[in-house]
């Protein structure tokens, strides 16, 4: 990868971090926070396994960072209200 494109990576995935931190919350209200964390971190798992070691152009790179973007935005967001859902209260600042 280019050196003056590498330098960008890290904001294009935290950019797609945002929708992945956001849209992925309306799904666990419906469907609960531990089933969608479970299923975003199989997902962001095997987008690892699967494109980043093949992935040799820059577009195939950049696109794998906006799609780890996104389901790795999920994992951060979905983390804390699953801590949250199996502690007990006075215990939760210390989780």
């Amino acid at each position: 990868m280019d050196e003056n494109l590498a330098f960008y990576l890290i904001s294009i995935i935290n950019t797609a971090s945002i929708a992945g931190r956001i849209l992925p919350g309306f799904l666990a209200d419906r469907a609960g926070p531990f089933n969608i964390q479970i299923i975003f971190t199989f997902v962001m798992f095997i987008s690892v396994l699967v494109y980043w070691s093949p992935s040799t152009n820059n577009a195939a790179i950049i696109t794998f960072g906006l799609f780890y973007g996104f389901v790795s935005g999920a994992f951060i967001s979905l983390f804390a209200v699953c801590i949250a859902m199996i502690s007990p209260v006075k215990k939760l600042g210390a989780r």
